[in-house]
């Protein structure tokens, strides 16, 4: 079991080395060409930082669009769409389109599996889940009530559902 534990910690040793190396020469390299520059005045990358604007903007206007479908469904394709629209982005390459499309996947799945707010839908036409996702009704016992007993013509399950015939 130490010989394991032993060779990983060699190899990663040797990573380690190996990194620092390849930021020293590039160090090395940088303030040759740029005597004036000062290293510790490059800001650290934040994957977010612009792309959607704030941290979180992506993922809340998605929210909003698949909300303001309710109760129909909308294709992941739609919801892409709308986000290159609204942020006006222009992907010029395949690999900047799939990071967008993989954005928004997470963004999807996030609302579904972490915030519980939407659902993803079997899609009729090729029998797949992937791609359709709706707006999941949030209704109150009233609305339940009212949608079981045929009263409270506005209630939001009304809305949801259409008409119910009471029995």
């Amino acid at each position: 079991m130490a010989e394991p534990l032993r060779s990983s910690i060699q190899q990663t040793s040797q990573e380690l080395a190996s990194t620092l190396q390849r930021r020293d020469a590039f160090r090395d390299v940088f303030q040759t060409s740029h005597p004036e520059a000062a290293l510790c005045a490059v800001a650290p990358v934040s994957a977010w930082a612009g792309r959607y604007g704030e941290r979180g903007a992506l993922k809340e206007f998605v929210r909003a669009l698949v909300q303001e479908q309710a109760p129909k469904s909308i294709t992941a394709v739609h919801v892409l769409e709308k986000v290159i629209f609204h942020f006006g982005l222009n992907p010029s390459t395949s690999a900047e389109r799939r990071q967008i499309r993989l954005s928004v996947r997470s963004a999807l799945r996030s609302l579904r599996d972490m915030d519980n707010v939407v659902e993803s839908l079997f899609e009729e036409a090729t029998g797949s889940r992937r791609g359709v996702w709706r707006w999941k009704a949030q209704l109150s016992l009233s609305d339940l009530a009212a949608l079981v007993h045929g009263g409270a013509h506005d209630s939001q399950a009304e809305r949801i559902f259409g008409e119910v015939d009471a029995e």
